[in-house]
């Protein structure tokens, strides 16, 4: 009995760093869809309802309708999405295809809306290092525009063209890399006009994304990152226009699973409105009851008023 008991404590610490590392999120380098929702464990479904308010000062809601349907494979990509009306009548289905890789081959979706059918159809073909080189988009038999893509050795995208309407626009591009392999800048040129697009990262010591800027001709973009042991828990959205006077947009902040809990938006910097968020969590770690709050003058009022129930039926494999 002595010799079994530390097998068993052994193994308990090893389930429960197995555990905890299932829910550590991620916040690039996706392996699937599911981490890029932010989802836990091997979710094979799950229908999301809504109920609006109905009357905030007495927290009273309305009947909860499915709002979505979401399905995925065993390899955690998307397969269906439904997404639904206020009236619950469908308004779009997407349907996904993939190869024995599990890359995307084929995506559809169809439009219902005043009795017509509008389908938008998209394909695409890899290479051998499953790099996505040809992407053709049709809006029902009609071809809208096709893409081909070119690939350096390093698997960055240095040459895209992109045909439309029998117009060809060329893009090249140039990726930058520190020691580290990460991508601390991104160069954008296109031949039909003089400007270039521009991306650029900054990191700190334990390699999390710092900053993040954007520059799309006149206009600028940045964002702000930041951490606590390692976890993202807010992030700062700016925007910077011409005359490169720095303007506050948006701040979001974070629990540690990376669900959103409070947005704060901003006019020129002047906080105006403000959203905050409420969960109920399953054994999974993903959240199956969200509140939404809202605060339409923030200057008078530390706390909002009731908007919002979402919640989620999840199944799993």
């Amino acid at each position: 009995m002595k010799k079994i008991l530390p097998i068993i404590c052994l193994l308990f610490i090893v389930m429960s760093c197995q555990k905890e590392t299932e829910k550590t999120p991620k916040y690039t380098d996706f392996k699937n869809n599911l981490q890029s929702y932010n989802l836990y464990g091997n979710v094979q479904s799950f229908t999301k309802k809504v109920a609006n308010v109905s009357n905030s000062k007495k927290n009273k809601f309305q009947e909860a309708k499915v709002n979505a349907v979401y399905t995925f494979n065993e390899a955690g990509n998307y397969e269906r999405i439904e997404i639904f009306n206020n009236g619950g009548r469908l308004e779009t289905r997407s349907v996904y295809r993939y190869n024995d890789a599990d890359l995307l081959v084929e995506y559809k979706t169809r439009t219902f809306s005043n009795n017509k059918d509008n389908e938008l159809r998209e394909l695409n073909a890899y290479n051998e290092d499953g790099l996505l080189t040809h992407k053709k988009v049709f809006r029902n038999a009609t071809v809208l525009h096709e893409v081909l893509l070119v690939n350096d050795t390093e698997k960055n995208t240095v040459k895209s063209m992109v045909v439309e309407h029998q117009d060809t626009i060329v893009m090249t591009s140039q990726t930058i890399v520190n020691d580290q392999g990460q991508i601390t800048k991104i160069i954008e040129k296109s031949d039909k006009n003089d400007y270039e697009n521009t991306q650029s990262n900054t990191y700190d010591t334990s390699g999390n994304l710092r900053t993040h800027e954007a520059t799309m001709g006149s206009i600028k973009f940045k964002e702000e990152y930041k951490y606590k042991d390692n976890i993202r828990v807010e992030r700062k959205s700016y925007t910077i226009p011409a005359s490169e006077e720095v303007f506050l947009d948006m701040v979001t902040k974070y629990d540690e699973q990376y669900n959103i809990v409070e947005m704060s938006f901003y006019e020129k910097s002047a906080l105006k409105r403000t959203l905050s968020y409420t969960y109920k969590f399953d054994d999974h770690g993903n959240w199956i009851e969200k509140r939404t709050f809202v605060n339409n003058d923030p200057a008078k009022s530390k706390t909002g008023v009731p908007y919002l129930i979402e919640t989620r039926e999840i199944t799993y494999w």
